[in-house]
């Protein structure tokens, strides 16, 4: 499941790079328009991606701000990795540790009441160890 974030999709990605390359890891950066992949190579395997999302449509403004009450842009990290590979799961739950540690507040400030309560248990849930 993704994680939300309402930071920008570049400074997701510069937080994300500066963290991979803190902890030492071995990487290509893809990019795309609206993603940008860290394919980690080492000291595991796994696949960050980071995209940003479209703003959803709601026939209610009080609804549609209770559920995504995005003030600003709402971006997407979704860690990819092989579900039997434990280093994989052990390392990429240090990379959520730091971008979590590294951002100036927690990316699921500005985001809706209701998306904020879940991206955050998702964010410290990954954070202790990816599920």
């Amino acid at each position: 499941m993704p994680l939300k974030s309402s930071y920008l999709v570049s400074e997701l990605v510069s937080v994300t790079e500066t963290c991979l390359r803190q902890l030492e890891f071995k990487f290509v950066r893809n990019e795309t328009k609206g993603m940008v992949e860290f394919d980690v190579t080492e000291p595991a395997t796994f696949l960050v991606r980071i995209t940003q999302l479209q703003e959803l449509e709601h026939p209610s403004p009080i609804f549609g701000l209770l559920l995504t009450g995005r003030q600003s842009a709402c971006t997407d990290l979704s860690v990819v990795l092989d579900p039997i590979e434990v280093a994989a799961r052990i390392r990429a739950s240090e990379l959520i540790k730091a971008i979590l540690s590294s951002l100036q507040e927690p990316p699921w400030k500005g985001l809706g009441v209701i998306e904020s309560l879940t991206s955050k248990a998702l964010w410290t849930r990954y954070a202790r160890g990816l599920e």
